[in-house]
């Protein structure tokens, strides 16, 4: 066999199994109602909104896992729970007017759980709209967010 059609195979190979993936997780979000868990995961979400807008630092803290790892599309790298406190929050925390999420899935994985969600939101200094994807770690009975990348559609990451 020529070394194109192998490329060519191995592409189609690769798009199929990715596409599989999407149909799965639309199934998924789309299918059938969420289960118990994921209900309880995207009332974190509602819950992790809500404490934003109503600058409720202590809730927004306890749902943090010590180790988060974070990366907004404004953010050149990744940072962690204390940048994620100390910077996006306050910025973000004191200006939010109203906010609005759409889930679009949320597969579970034993003690881990996946979000997927548009977010819409308006401050008093400015507004913007993306997507997001969650990673929560259930740990001693608790939900804990641990993984956090947003992609904002107005501000893009700048790279030089």
């Amino acid at each position: 066999m020529k070394p194109q059609k192998r490329i060519y195979r191995s592409t189609v190979s690769i798009s199929l199994f990715i596409f599989g993936i999407i149909v799965f997780w639309s199934l998924q979000a789309f299918g059938a109602e969420f289960s118990e868990t994921q209900k309880e995961i995207w009332n974190l979400e509602k819950k992790y909104w809500a404490s934003i807008k109503n600058a409720d630092v202590k809730t927004y803290k306890n749902l943090l896992h010590d180790n988060l790892i974070s990366w907004r599309s404004r953010m050149s790298e990744p940072e962690n729970k204390p940048y994620e406190m100390e910077h996006n929050f306050k910025v973000v925390a004191y200006t939010l007017k109203s906010y609005e999420i759409e889930p679009l899935a949320i597969q579970l994985f034993d003690n881990v759980a996946i979000v997927c969600y548009y977010y819409k939101f308006t401050g008093t200094k400015r507004s913007d709209s993306g997507r997001v994807i969650h990673t929560w770690m259930k740990q001693n009975d608790t939900w804990y967010l641990i993984g956090l990348m947003e992609a904002s559609y107005e501000s893009l990451p700048m790279h030089y």
